[in-house]
């Protein structure tokens, strides 16, 4: 069964859960065991149940290293990576509901896009 395309989701270890389900305002987290198992291989499951597995999803490259790169590469082939620089800094204005509100109220746009 896939999982929604459109949810926003939150990746994080188990130890984050807490910290996630009190300051997100994601709802849907996906955990890994960060001893047990790559993020980056949880990841490559999350976008192929979603069936985001052959789409263009969004990285930041400077954030990550080239045994990364190599890793995300193998898990996801048949994925297109796009530029997130303008998904990300819609989420980053965007932050919480909160924000979101204030920014409207201020008539500011801002978009929360898809994971």
């Amino acid at each position: 069964m896939g999982l929604e395309r459109d949810e926003p989701v939150l990746m994080v270890n188990h130890y984050a859960v807490p910290l996630a389900r009190r300051d997100s305002w994601l709802r849907r987290l996906e955990i890994y065991d960060d001893y047990a198992e790559s993020p980056y291989t949880r990841m490559a499951e999350v976008l192929t149940q979603m069936g985001l597995d052959r789409e263009i999803v969004g990285f930041e490259k400077t954030y990550l290293s080239a045994a990364r790169w190599e890793e995300i590469r193998g898990l996801l082939p048949t994925v297109t990576v796009g530029r997130p620089a303008d998904s990300v800094k819609s989420l980053h204005a965007a932050g919480t509901p909160q924000r979101r509100d204030m920014g409207q109220a201020r008539g500011l746009q801002t978009h929360v896009l898809p994971v």
